[in-house]
């Protein structure tokens, strides 16, 4: 089984009409709100009671638990042998999703192909660069898994570590790494 998980509408059109029905958009923002729990039960309920205590920035009829939370369990439950692709653009919310699918990607203990797309610009993405996936070796599944444990300890230190050592196929993760630092002494 192959999956397509992104982090933009557009793509979601896009690959409605591919051969891969398997998708699965990640539209979270975790750069806003409580994002520092030990468990996903946790996370889920912080973030659910976040996005009520905020309603009126979101959408009015938003459930966490509803729209977000089935999308994290179907990544969980991604059948083992299987290929997943990831796209995620460069922007900071962008990556800390990218991150967190990386994390629950982890937790499934199942052998997974894993193959990920950065990228700028999505005109360019949908008529160019389609096709340039980059597969993950296990280093870098978990170095990614720190990267979202870091930013879970808002440990900025060992962000900045993790993204240099992820750098030379990443090269725009320190720059996400500092915009996160300035976003945390801008609060």
């Amino acid at each position: 089984m192959t999956y397509n998980i992104f982090d933009n509408e557009e793509l979601l059109e896009y690959f409605k009409n591919s051969k891969i029905n398997r998708s699965i958009l990640i539209d979270e923002n975790f750069s806003i709100g409580d994002v520092n729990h030990d468990s996903l039960h946790g996370l889920f309920n912080a973030r659910s009671e976040f996005y009520e205590k905020h309603h009126s920035v979101f959408k009015s009829d938003f459930s966490y638990t509803k729209e977000m939370v089935p999308k994290f369990i179907k990544i969980l439950s991604i059948e083992s042998l299987s290929s997943v692709n990831l796209y995620f653009r460069y922007s900071l919310v962008s990556q800390l999703n990218l991150w967190f699918t990386i994390h629950l990607l982890n937790r499934t203990n199942r052998f997974l192909k894993v193959a990920v797309s950065n990228y700028q610009n999505l005109n360019k993405f949908l008529y160019a660069d389609s096709g340039r996936l980059k597969n993950l070796s296990e280093w870098e599944l978990i170095k990614f898994d720190k990267l979202w444990d870091a930013y879970q300890k808002s440990d900025k230190g060992q962000m900045q570590r993790v993204s240099k050592e992820l750098e030379s196929d990443f090269p725009f993760l320190p720059s996400i790494v500092d915009s996160i630092a300035v976003c945390a002494n801008s609060e």
